[in-house]
């Protein structure tokens, strides 16, 4: 055999070595890639969002009126009820790698109407319903990587078009006024890809009671008044797009 055949078996058996000791290293070495642990990276709710809801919703109305000087008389309840559309803003900031905080603007049109022309007292008789509903509220809510189950609460204010109608013209009130109240809920969200997310969400609402007088001096000995007391309750589902 010449040097140049010894040569060439030699050089090919020293690559052959070296790769197979290349190979053993790697596999073997503590810290190499086969050994890295995965990591995954939390979902990032972070930042603002758009979206628009539908729902239901029903409420309570309490009407009253006041005979003159004595006591609440002719006290009846009416419900609301009825569909809703909305549309919301938004902004999450992550305070945890499971925690955020947020604050949520809507504004929704409420479709709420009660039994019509339902007596009250002497005459008088409750009308209307409910069609618009604004809420400003803050959220609580802990992630579970693309899931968020959150707590909400803040500011309510519910557009009301009832009415109180008397026995002749005079003693119509018309009660058709944004009324200030407060609002409490809790819903769950999901992303269904890198920017849509979906939405379920109950909201309980009270409003401050709207009141008035109804009737006229020489009527009776001293003006009616009426009183209208509300609350809300809504389910709704959303659509959002994080920005």
């Amino acid at each position: 055999m010449g040097y140049k055949a010894i040569l060439t078996v030699v050089t090919l058996t020293v690559a052959a070595t070296g790769g197979v000791n290349a190979t053993d290293i790697a596999k073997s070495a503590p810290g190499g890639l086969k050994d890295a642990p995965y990591v995954e990276v939390p979902w990032n709710w972070a930042g603002a969002y758009y979206g628009a809801t539908i729902g239901y919703g029903s409420g309570g109305s309490k009407a009253s009126v006041t005979a003159n000087a004595n006591d609440e008389h002719g006290v009846d309840t009416n419900d609301p009820d009825g569909v809703l559309l909305g549309g919301t803003i938004g902004y999450n900031y992550q305070i945890a790698p499971t925690w955020l905080i947020g604050a949520e603007a809507d504004f929704s049109w409420l479709g709420l109407q009660g039994d019509q022309g339902k007596a009250v007292f002497d005459g008088h008789y409750w009308t209307g319903g409910w069609d618009g509903l604004f809420t400003l509220r803050g959220r609580l809510g802990y992630t579970m990587g693309r899931t968020l189950i959150y707590g909400t609460a803040g500011y309510a204010a519910l557009h009301t078009n009832e009415t109180i109608s008397g026995n002749n013209t005079n003693e119509s009130s018309f009660g058709t006024d944004w009324r200030s109240g407060w609002v409490v809920g809790g819903g769950v969200e999901h992303f269904l890809t890198e920017r849509l997310s979906v939405k379920a969400e109950y909201l309980h609402a009270g409003f401050e009671d709207l009141t008035g007088a109804t009737g006229f001096p020489g009527n009776y000995s001293a003006t009616q008044n009426y009183k209208l007391e509300s609350d809300l309750d809504l389910v709704r589902i959303g659509l959002n797009y994080k920005l």
